[in-house]
C-alpha cells in the first residue's frame, strides 16, 4: 500500500493491490473516508507499492514490483494513472531515494532468487535504468528501508533480514556512495529471528535516523535501534519506542 495526495487536494489517498491484477487508487476527503477507487490492472501477485515523482513532472506515479519486474504506472492530472511500463529486475521488496543525486527518485529492489540487490536510475520518460547489482548478500531479505544513516548527505539502505539455514536473521546497513554503488558497513545477528517491516525514522529527536523493524517470532515484536553517528554510544539511550536491542555508532555502524 501506498499513502500519497494523488491529486493535490491536499488530503492523502491510499494506493493498494491485490493478487487479482487490480490496482485501486482511493482518494481520501480529508474526514477518513475514501472516494471508490480507480482501478488499474496491475502486475501478478504484487509485492510492494512505492509513490515517488519519477518522471520529474510534478505528478506523483506508482510503481509496483511484483518480484521479476517493476511497472511505472505514469501520474496524470486529477490523480489519474496511465498505461505502465514494465522493467525486469528480481524484487522482492524495494526502497525509493535520490540514490545518483540527479533529482530524480530511484528504486532499489531486492530478490532472494537469487540474492541480490538492485539499484534502478529513474528516467524522466518512465523507464528505470539498471545501474548497479550487488550479488554478494549472504542474508534473505525481507523488507527495506532507504535514509541517511552516517550524515553524508546520501542515502544509505538498511535491510531487515530472515534466518537463512544457519544464517540467522538481523539487521543489514549498506552505506551509498552517491553513484549507486552500496558497501555492506555492518550486520547485527539475532538467532531464530524473522524480521519483518522495517522503518527509518528519528524515533527519539536527537536529529539521527533510528530503524524499528518487526521480528515475527519474538514476543517483544518490535526492536528499536537507536542511530548515532560522529561519537561512540555506550548504554541503552534515550528510546522508549519498545526497547532498544542495539546501536549503531561512527559513519553509520552498530555498536
Amino acid at each position: 500500500m501506498a499513502v500519497a495526495d494523488f491529486n493535490c487536494d491536499g488530503y492523502p489517498g491510499i494506493a493498494f493491490s491485490d493478487e487479482l491484477c487490480c490496482l485501486s487508487v482511493a482518494a481520501g476527503n480529508g474526514s477518513g473516508q475514501f472516494e471508490s477507487s480507480a482501478l488499474y490492472k496491475a502486475p501478478k501477485y504484487p509485492r510492494a507499492i512505492f509513490a515517488a515523482d519519477f518522471q520529474a513532472t510534478g505528478q506523483l506515479d506508482l510503481a509496483v514490483i511484483d518480484g521479476a519486474s517493476v511497472a511505472l504506472f505514469p501520474g496524470q492530472a486529477g490523480g489519474k494513472f496511465g498505461t505502465p511500463l514494465t522493467s525486469g529486475a528480481v524484487a522482492a521488496n524495494g526502497a525509493v531515494a535520490d540514490f545518483n543525486g540527479d533529482g530524480i527518485p530511484d528504486l532499489a529492489v531486492a530478490g532472494n532468487n537469487p540474492a541480490q540487490l538492485q539499484v534502478l536510475f529513474g528516467q524522466k520518460n518512465g523507464n528505470f535504468v539498471p545501474a548497479a547489482t550487488h550479488t554478494d548478500l549472504t542474508v534473505q531479505v525481507a523488507f527495506m528501508a532507504a535514509a541517511d544513516f552516517n550524515g553524508d548527505g546520501i542515502p544509505d539502505i538498511a535491510l531487515s533480514t530472515s534466518a537463512l539455514r544457519s544464517t540467522p536473521g538481523g539487521i543489514q546497513v549498506l552505506l551509498g556512495d552517491g553513484k549507486g554503488n552500496f558497501t555492506v558497513s555492518a550486520t547485527i545477528r539475532e538467532p531464530s529471528s524473522a524480521f519483518g517491516q522495517i522503518v527509518a525514522a528519528d524515533c527519539n529527536g536527537d536529529g539521527k535516523i533510528d530503524l524499528a523493524v518487526a521480528d515475527h517470532t519474538s514476543k517483544r515484536g518490535i526492536h528499536v535501534v537507536a542511530g548515532e553517528w560522529g561519537r561512540h554510544v555506550s548504554g541503552a539511550g534515550d528510546v522508549r519506542f519498545g526497547y532498544v536491542w542495539n546501536q549503531f555508532s561512527d559513519g553509520g555502524r552498530f555498536q
